[in-house]
């Protein structure tokens, strides 16, 4: 990974770009830029360490956050940050309750954080009507296998350019398998790159379960430069069931932590606040809390589920929050009641940058011609590409092209060719359009 510090960073597509910078600053504050830049492959390090749009939106998120929980708790803030800093590979959990107590509010009462190894909850939310909400916050960030999968999409595109590189010629691939994709199946699609001789094809491997095609670049807007070759590579592959199995485990345990070490009194409420990964299901989730709900023995109140997310389509991207409420109890329903007529909501979110919505984003592969199809929300994705096109002499004799990131994980460059040497110049985009401290 690149470390551009001396690069600005960009700022433009954040609105108040004082704001946003004051809001970055205060993360290099809390955690000591030199700190910052010397651990570049933790989640914050390496998202401090980039120059990109995306980067930037992470750490106004992290930052706005940080200022909040400043505010609300600085003892529990610092001592937080450094069991971070002691530990920075296992931090995820630590970062997403930074980002939970900076994100909610009690508009009319107030959120006390729990001591340290407080067992079962992490705040309690104190109503203005006097009720009380035990608040669990747990956090499910991608699994193993989906970083697998992420790898195999690498070296299958490795081998890729290995072969076009050979063939001098640009050229893209496509892998769509219906079952999950293992080892054996990476290397039967790798053999087939490397020994099928025709130019462009399809095959299908395992009885009929995988799909390969391959063949010239899907880019079909402009001419590609002569100058570098272009590839691009999409593996789409069924995700397997332990996936959701996991969040669905995930959640059962929580209720049961929170159940086991918080009272069950008049007017207290106990909440589970799940913040998981892209590749949940958040509708499966939202049904499994309502069928515990249903249940005699239910004894938590609600489950928040919220879900960080990329929205992204052919001219901008952003960040997108999705939140659902399942699982309402008797006594949260008690709790909605006592405040009929109330003005205000019994939570708000302030995320700093992004959308919120109660929808999921559904993921979309588009066709050459501008066709799309919405893939199965139990699908793993890896998408890369690089495409070049050549600049091209403007008005007054100034060299324009269109460089951009037109899809997560593609990004098109420019070549410049000025005296008689060749200059490559690139878009500000992340190697992945993920999120890494969301």
């Amino acid at each position: 990974m690149q470390n551009h510090t001396t690069r600005p960073r960009p700022v433009y597509h954040l609105g108040n770009a004082e704001h946003a910078e004051d809001l970055i600053r205060a993360v290099g504050e809390a955690f000591d830029v030199r700190w910052l830049s010397q651990h570049g492959t933790h989640r914050i390090g390496s998202v401090w360490a980039r120059r990109d749009p995306l980067a930037s939106s992470e750490l106004v998120c992290f930052g706005s956050a940080l200022v909040r929980v400043r505010d609300l708790a600085p003892g529990w803030l610092k001592k937080t940050v450094r069991r971070i800093k002691k530990s920075p590979a296992d931090a995820h959990g630590l970062i997403s309750e930074i980002l939970t107590f900076g994100q909610l509010s009690v508009p009319d009462g107030s959120l006390e954080l729990a001591v340290d190894s407080q067992p079962g909850f992490d705040a309690i939310a104190h109503h203005g009507n006097g009720w009380k909400h035990f608040i669990s916050v747990k956090n499910h960030d991608i699994s193993d296998k989906e970083k697998q999968f992420q790898q195999a999409g690498r070296r299958i595109r490795k081998a890729w350019q290995n072969r076009i590189g050979l063939e001098k010629r640009s050229g893209g691939v496509v892998v769509i398998s219906q079952v999950p994709f293992e080892a054996h199946h990476e290397a039967a699609v790798v053999e087939l790159l490397k020994s099928e001789c025709a130019p462009d094809g399809r095959r299908l491997l395992f009885d009929e379960a995988i799909y390969v095609s391959w063949g010239g670049p899907y880019n079909h807007i402009q001419p590609l430069s002569t100058a570098r070759l272009s590839d691009h590579i999409v593996v789409v592959a069924a995700q397997p069931t332990s996936e959701q199995d996991r969040f669905k485990t995930g959640l059962r345990k929580a209720i049961q932590q929170i159940e086991k070490h918080t009272p069950n009194e008049p007017n207290t409420c106990r909440i589970v606040h799940m913040r998981v990964h892209e590749s949940a299901d958040l509708g499966l989730l939202e049904a499994l809390a309502n069928e515990l709900a249903a249940q005699p023995a239910y004894a938590v109140d609600g489950v928040f589920l919220l879900q960080p997310s990329l929205l992204h389509d052919a001219v901008s991207s952003q960040v997108l929050h999705t939140v659902r409420m399942g699982g309402a109890g008797r006594k949260f329903i008690q709790f909605a009641q006592s405040r009929a007529g109330s003005h205000t909501t019994p939570y708000t979110y302030q995320f700093g940058v992004g959308a919120l919505s109660d929808k999921p984003s559904q993921i979309q592969l588009s066709g050459p011609l501008g066709s799309s199809v919405t893939l199965h929300p139990h699908s793993y994705v890896f998408q890369q590409g690089d495409y070049y096109v050549d600049a091209t002499p403007g008005k007054g004799g100034v060299l324009e092209a269109n460089i951009s990131t037109p899809a997560p994980g593609i990004a098109i460059h420019a070549v410049a060719r000025i005296q008689g040497g060749e200059f490559v110049i690139q878009p500000l985009s992340p190697e992945s359009d993920r999120l890494y401290l969301l």
